[in-house]
């Protein structure tokens, strides 16, 4: 097995996780109270609570990029990075879920900011690698596109994200997948979120990596 390296290889940047986010925020545009307390993935997770979920992943990406933003120039240069104690995360669940979408837009839109004027040389906390800016990128990718199909299928709505964005996520955090399907149904199946044929069922999700490709 390989790094997944079919098509796009380019950067993830700041558009491509706008366009995860727009994807998602369409797929759900109009869904019904009632389709946001359909269960996911046949749990008893409601659809409102995996975007609650949503939520306490992206709000280290701010955090943590935010912070490490402030120190990037720290002489001797800073490698030791540690996660900042989140004691605050947005769970708004109290408020609905109108409150909760409206989390959501804040925390992306903060979050898309951060990526788009944060120095390359920028490195943050994450728990698989201290990342670089592509790094937060291509986390913050991951996550709305992962749990935005568990969100959607439960809703029974359209959730199909742009193939060149899910192989450049694909390219920037995994090594040695098997290129043997299109890059959407090998991102679900990385990441336990659906069956690919020929392949056992991904009991634990695929190990990925925030760091720079050249410290793996």
């Amino acid at each position: 097995m390989a790094d997944y390296v079919a098509g796009a290889q380019g950067p993830v940047t700041a558009d491509d996780f706008e366009l995860a986010v727009l994807t998602l925020t369409q797929a759900v545009s109009g869904a019904s109270e009632e389709q946001w307390r359909r269960p996911t993935r046949g749990q008893v997770t409601y659809a409102s609570a995996r975007l609650n979920d949503l939520l306490d992943l992206l709000f280290p990406l701010v955090v943590h990029l935010a912070a490490r933003g402030r120190v990037r120039d720290a002489t001797p240069p800073q490698t030791d990075l540690a996660p900042i104690d989140l004691k605050l995360a947005p769970r708004v669940g109290d408020r609905g879920v109108d409150g909760t979408l409206e989390a959501f837009d804040a925390l992306t839109t903060m979050l898309a900011l951060l990526l788009r004027n944060s120095s390359p040389d920028t490195r943050g906390y994450h728990a698989f690698g201290n990342a670089d800016v592509e790094g937060f990128a291509a986390a913050g990718c991951l996550y709305v596109l992962t749990f935005g199909s568990e969100i959607a299928r439960a809703m029974a709505v359209p959730f199909e994200p742009d193939p060149g964005l899910v192989e450049r996520v694909l390219f920037r955090l995994f090594r040695d997948v098997p290129e043997i399907a299109e890059p959407w149904p090998t991102l679900l199946w990385l990441t336990s979120r659906d069956k690919l044929p020929g392949m056992p069922w991904q009991q634990y999700e695929w190990p990925y990596h925030t760091a720079p490709r050249t410290q793996w």
